[in-house]
């Protein structure tokens, strides 16, 4: 590179430099981020005990299933989403494969994932695997859908 090139090159460059911080304050589940940016968001709010977070999250007729039986979203906010957030906040979650399938105007996501920890003074070692039916609403993915499904995981894992 030419000694003249190098102011070129810093005009080019500072722009782009300048855009980064507004980009890392960008909503975590916007739609360029996609469907797993918006589970990933709600997987955090979980974490946090994030309960406005979790339910922006979900859209209005989201209905949620676990343990064979399925509730509306008013019904797990008022059942058991503080005790799922807790658990979520104890019970460290790894996500061990995670993949998309667009199905019209929503996206299947499927995650397979590792819990580990102490819950209610027992450790916990689960595998787990959750279905989720995603749909663009106002330029955001929202859940439309979740199923999970956990059990022990076997020694070795």
């Amino acid at each position: 590179m030419k000694h003249h090139d190098k102011p070129l090159l810093a005009w080019v460059l500072l722009p782009l430099l300048l855009a980064l911080p507004a980009a890392a304050i960008a909503d975590p589940a916007s739609p360029a981020d996609g469907p797993a940016a918006a589970l990933a968001a709600f997987d955090e709010a979980m974490r946090k005990g994030d309960k406005a977070a979790v339910l922006a999250l979900l859209t209005e007729d989201a209905v949620l299933a676990e343990g064979g039986r399925a509730e509306s979203k008013a019904a797990y906010a008022g059942h058991h989403l503080l005790g799922d957030m807790a658990f979520s906040a104890a019970v460290e979650n790894r996500v061990l494969n995670r993949r998309e399938i667009p199905a019209g105007d929503n996206v299947m996501v499927w995650t397979e994932s590792e819990r580990k920890g102490q819950w209610k003074d027992k450790p916990v070692h689960l595998l787990s695997f959750e279905t989720a039916i995603l749909v663009k609403q106002a330029d955001r993915w929202r859940i439309r859908h979740f199923h999970w499904s956990s059990g022990p995981a076997k020694r070795g894992h």
